[in-house]
């Protein structure tokens, strides 16, 4: 016979499950057994509101050469929507392989070494940059009643300004200089769609394990900001996939990239000494 304690706790486990509690402890255990450190809960300045907001996990893996940490950071937002499945709507990718690459949050430092490191094949091809040859350029939870707030716009609107706070960070008080490199992620405990229209003009549906949005959304002062989104059920696979080339890109940077690296680091010495020169004093009638 069930007592009242049993009674309430499968009422707060009921709660937990509806609020995605679960879904985040899951998604955080996939990245540390991966190697990646953590923060779960972490909180951000708003980049236009300034008050504090929270992500749901910050997850990177990053290694220290001489005085420079390379890093790649996944910034986390998990949303529960099991009655809901995502729907992405979907178009051939038009972005080049070398925006893939330099269009993406990170430090000043990080974008001078993503500008540097674009037109590296082997760079374009890592799991972190390459994007499918479809995209979604907006997406919506099938089934969302008219007037009703829009989660999908609300879960890629959070995530992107917290992958802005993240990148956002200033090392020039710092004895170690930061390169950066800071990507949105969205998972999702839901089936996940793709739709575009078929040759003939009709709707097409495609289940998929996971996507990638490219917003036409400035918040990351890019043309383009570009978030994977990925099914709960296939976090596993996408994490280990990353890591992967995390590690490849991490291990390019202690080899045939360090000149990459210095030149990076040598364009943000230039631009931080031409903005702190004195500008010249006006003369006048000219």
């Amino acid at each position: 016979m069930a007592t009242e304690k049993d009674s309430l706790e499968e009422r707060v486990l009921t709660w937990l499950s509806g609020h995605g509690f679960p879904l985040e402890m899951r998604v955080a255990e996939v990245f540390q057994r991966h190697g990646a450190r953590l923060i779960q809960s972490e909180y951000f300045p708003d980049p236009v509101t300034g008050e504090a907001r929270e992500v749901d996990l910050v997850a990177h893996w990053q290694e220290t050469f001489d005085q420079t940490v390379v890093r790649l950071t996944f910034v986390v937002e998990c949303k529960s929507s099991k009655d809901k499945p995502w729907v992405l709507f979907a178009s051939p990718t038009k972005l080049s392989r070398k925006a893939c690459v330099s269009q993406r949050a990170a430090t000043k430092l990080g974008r001078h070494f993503l500008r540097e490191a674009a037109d590296d094949a082997e760079v374009q091809r890592l799991a972190v940059f390459e994007l499918p040859s479809q995209t979604a350029y907006g997406g919506k939870p099938a089934f969302t009643e008219p007037g009703k707030p829009d989660a999908f716009f609300a879960a890629i609107s959070s995530v992107c300004a917290a992958a802005a706070a993240e990148s956002d960070y200033d090392d020039q008080q710092s004895r170690l200089n930061y390169c950066e490199i800071v990507l949105p992620l969205v998972v999702v405990d839901s089936n996940l769609f793709t739709a575009r229209l078929s040759e003939t003009g009709n709707m097409e549906l495609k289940l998929q394990k996971s996507a990638v949005l490219v917003w036409r959304n400035p918040v990351l002062s890019m043309p383009n900001t570009m978030v994977d989104i990925v099914s709960a059920e296939h976090v596993e696979e996408f994490v280990a996939l990353r890591a992967s080339a995390v590690r490849d890109l991490l291990g390019m940077c202690q080899a045939r990239l360090q000149p990459t690296l210095a030149n990076a680091l040598a364009r943000r010495e230039l631009h931080r000494a031409v903005k702190s020169a004195p500008k010249l004093p006006a003369v006048d009638g000219k």
